[in-house]
């Protein structure tokens, strides 16, 4: 997979992979699976999600 970044985008991922101490193209693979497994989750039902009346 090849992505076009602009030498900003670039070092905007570079710094957050150096932040977390990993290499880039590590911490991009990490946060695009993780994106992944979100994007796949079916979505809560509305009774699964808990109240949103405040309660009571």
């Amino acid at each position: 997979m090849r992505i076009r970044l602009t030498d900003e985008e670039r070092a905007k991922l570079d710094a957050a992979a150096e932040a977390v101490g990993s290499p880039t193209s590590t911490w991009a693979r990490d946060v695009l699976f993780d994106a992944a497994d979100k994007a796949l989750q079916p979505p809560l039902s509305g009774h699964d999600a808990g109240p949103t009346d405040g309660g009571g």
